[in-house]
């Protein structure tokens, strides 16, 4: 997600008229999205990376301090952690920017002493260097607030609907030939990782298969947890088929659950689903629950921190986890974190009715594309002009 709006922000800066140029950390960036653009790979001495981490980010806020200085940038805006780190300790005349995309507090991956050195000590030293910290929830700028970070807004992801609805209507792939046959298809996307909570999901499909066996369940993406969630499978009983070399793949007629893998055109993918399911234990302001409404298709989604309620339901509070059942809102449903066999109960029967109630998906599709529309990258992309004015305006 990150690396996405990454591109994404660097094309539209440039395409409104700014002089953009990109910096990545050396073999770090991903092929997929890449552009036109000047790219500059912070390289490091070696003797530095010898030293681990603290070496690493030393030496690249070293590069890219040299770098600010001899392009005479007026801005740099960093995106996650280890970027907004090396942003802030390059002391360069440049304004800095800092994007943080996840939710800082009920990240999982981060814990222990680890995550209390990272929330009380360094992300208030070294936000606060910043002109300017841009939280991309009104959630994740709330925590930033209680852990002392003075200059934060929040400035939501935004989105090209248009270009979106394009790709939706395009052929799929051969991958995907077979999987339509049958109306009756979720879907989710999103990367195969603890945070995304697939394997939540695939016990909730198999408890909804049991109520409704014609049911097929479509996972876009790829990532570690793949070989754990094809395993999984296995020991439910559920036949999968996939783009992998191992294990063996279902015939498309027989298969219950997809792996797709990565696509260059999820859009394809959603818009042919009947519902688009939700799972995840945490985000920032998810780029995949906006995509599945652009292409309208409903959407239900775990009431996690952050994000979801303030897509789904903006003029409630955004308090973590408030859903304890199904709530029903204008663009989609929010339900509570999967984890229990109370919340099962819950998610199944909220997507069983969906299943057979075609005036109130019908209904939820159209509010998902209205909320959406709020987002649209014209919209949007001016609020961060804005910002990015601002910020280069406090050091000039």
């Amino acid at each position: 997600g990150a690396e996405r709006v990454f591109h994404d922000h660097a094309t539209a800066f440039a395409e409104s008229g700014m002089t953009v140029e990109q910096a990545v950390f050396a073999g770090d960036y991903d092929d997929a999205y890449q552009t036109p653009l000047p790219l500059h790979p912070l390289r490091i001495p070696a003797w530095l990376g010898w030293l681990g981490s603290p070496g690493r980010l030393v030496g690249r806020a070293l590069a890219l301090r040299r770098l600010a200085a001899a392009g005479r940038f007026d801005v740099v805006v960093s995106h996650m952690d280890g970027a907004n780190w090396v942003n802030a300790l390059s002391s360069s005349r440049a304004a800095k920017v800092l994007v943080v995309h996840g939710s800082v507090v009920h990240d999982r991956n981060q814990r222990g002493w680890r995550q209390w050195l990272r929330t009380r000590v360094v992300i208030p030293a070294l936000y606060n260097r910043a002109e300017v910290t841009v939280a991309v929830s009104e959630g994740i700028r709330r925590e930033l607030v209680e852990l002392g970070v003075q200059r934060a807004e929040a400035v939501p992801n935004f989105f090209d609907v248009l270009a979106i609805q394009r790709a939706a209507i395009a052929e799929l792939p051969p991958e995907g030939a077979g999987l339509f046959d049958t109306d009756d298809v979720l879907v989710t996307s999103g990367r195969l990782s603890a945070q995304k909570n697939q394997f939540e999901l695939l016990r909730l499909y198999a408890a909804l298969k049991a109520a409704r066996p014609g049911l097929r369940l479509a996972i876009l993406g790829d990532g570690e947890r793949r070989d754990e969630l094809l395993a999984a499978c296995a020991q439910m009983g559920l036949r999968t088929r996939h783009p992998w070399a191992h294990p063996q793949t279902a015939d498309a007629s027989d298969a219950d659950v997809w792996f797709l893998g990565y696509q260059k055109n999820p859009f394809a993918f959603l818009a042919r689903a009947r519902l688009f399911l939700f799972p995840s234990l945490w985000e920032g302001f998810p780029l995949a629950l906006c995509e599945a409404m652009a292409c309208g298709v409903p959407v239900s989604s775990a009431d996690c921190p952050t994000g979801p309620r303030e897509i789904l339901a903006p003029d409630t509070e955004p308090v973590p986890m408030q859903a304890t059942t199904a709530e029903y809102t204008q663009a989609g449903v929010l339900l509570p974190m999967l984890g229990s066999d109370a919340s099962r109960q819950i998610w199944v029967n909220a997507v069983l009715h969906l299943l057979e109630a075609h005036a109130a998906r019908q209904q939820l599709a159209d509010g998902g594309l209205a909320a959406v529309a709020q987002l649209d990258r014209s919209v949007i992309l001016a609020r961060w002009q804005a910002v990015v004015q601002r910020a280069a305006g406090s050091r000039a």
